[in-house]
């Protein structure tokens, strides 16, 4: 759905053609995105879901599961869109901290 802005901008009758217009260009767009990193079959899930290239910063780890991408292309898309803004990807919370072991002394 297009913002206030937009509406007026494109008035009621050339609104609809317009919001398509806009819409189809957009989630080409995350189309052509994910497509680039390897996950292009997720494009339909994220155009179902409205996702487009203005929306990826502000996906987290959940959302990604609730469209039901997997784990291993949940990681992929969320450091792409870390590099993307030139960020380093935050920690899920869900990964383990390093085993610390007993140390070994040397006889010597």
């Amino acid at each position: 759905m297009l913002d206030a802005g937009r509406q007026k901008q494109f008035g009621s009758a050339a609104g609809a053609a317009a919001q398509g217009a806009f819409l189809g260009s957009a989630l080409r767009d995350i189309a052509k995105w994910l497509a680039s990193i390897g996950l292009g079959e997720y494009a339909q899930r994220f155009a179902d879901n409205a996702v487009d290239l203005s929306v990826i910063r502000d996906l987290t780890e959940q959302d990604l599961k609730d469209l039901g991408v997997l784990l291993g292309h949940r990681r992929k898309i969320l450091r792409a869109i870390a590099q993307r803004d030139g960020v380093a990807p935050a920690p899920t919370g869900t990964a383990t901290g390093p085993v610390l072991r007993d140390a070994v002394t040397s006889p010597w």
